[in-house]
């Protein structure tokens, strides 16, 4: 669950962030201190992604706890250097997403298949819950959603999670203005989560099977198919709007909250 010893400067820090996001000064000296530890040494996937997650971490803690007058415009060279290295290896983004603070963020307590989240960057339960969520949905639909407080997602955990500020942070991603929104999402994905999205898209339309065969039950199946992804991206919607939006608004009149409305992986 955790690195080799060699990476345990990465591993403590990882597991002080609660702490250490509250004191800006010491994380920023101990981050500063750190050593340049050569991602060379990371053998399994495993191990690779479980550095994606502890760099991710440390950096965009690194970015933003001093908040937004006090945004960090460059990382140190030893987060900048090994967490490029990594997250090319993974075919991934240098920056928090889905699949490294999610997909790689858990592990299991007991045998009875209750999980836990591996790192935790404010160590609140709302976080937990934030996290946790998305686990349990993929794993057994889980029924979390009300441990989850909105002021407290806002003001503390989408803080550390917001988009990296500057993209000459790391001045190597190319982000191409013309591509749509869906499109760009798929550059934050894991690459075998893209290649299936590909794989369906260049495959026949299943809407124009369904028109034309004329089967009166196989088209209503499919309408309620898209009734059902419809109703699941307005959800979708009105989570943003609770824990995002509207809690954003609130804190307009505040220089302290007045960060721009963007989402973790920096839509």
């Amino acid at each position: 669950q955790c690195l080799p010893d060699y990476f345990s400067p990465w591993e403590e820090l990882a597991r002080n962030l609660p702490y250490l996001v509250k004191n800006p000064g010491v994380l920023h000296q101990r981050i500063n201190k750190l050593p340049l530890l050569d991602h060379c040494n990371l053998s399994s996937e495993d191990e690779w992604k479980r550095a994606h997650l502890v760099l991710a971490c440390i950096s965009h803690a690194y970015v933003w706890c001093k908040g937004d007058a006090g945004v960090a415009k460059v990382l140190p060279k030893c987060l900048a250097v090994p967490w490029v290295a990594v997250a090319n290896y993974l075919g991934i983004p240098p920056v928090i997403t889905h699949c490294s603070f999610a997909l790689y963020n858990w592990k299991y307590i007991d045998p009875s298949n209750n999980i836990d989240v591996a790192i935790m960057m404010t160590g609140s339960s709302s976080e937990e819950g934030f996290v946790k969520i998305p686990i349990l949905m993929e794993l057994e639909f889980g029924r979390n959603g009300l441990h989850v407080s909105s002021n407290m997602f806002f003001l503390t955990m989408s803080r550390c999670m917001l988009h990296l500020p500057d993209k000459d942070l790391f001045c190597f991603i190319d982000s191409k203005a013309e591509d749509s929104f869906l499109n760009r999402m798929r550059y934050y994905m894991p690459p075998k989560h893209r290649a299936f999205i590909e794989a369906v898209e260049q495959g026949p339309s299943i809407r124009n099977f369904a028109l034309t065969r004329g089967d009166p039950q196989l088209l209503e199946e499919y309408n309620e198919c898209v009734k059902k992804l419809k109703d699941f991206r307005s959800s979708h919607l009105q989570i943003v709007a609770r824990y995002i939006v509207i809690p954003g608004n609130r804190g307009k009149s505040n220089n302290q909250l007045g960060m721009a409305m963007r989402g973790t992986g920096g839509s």
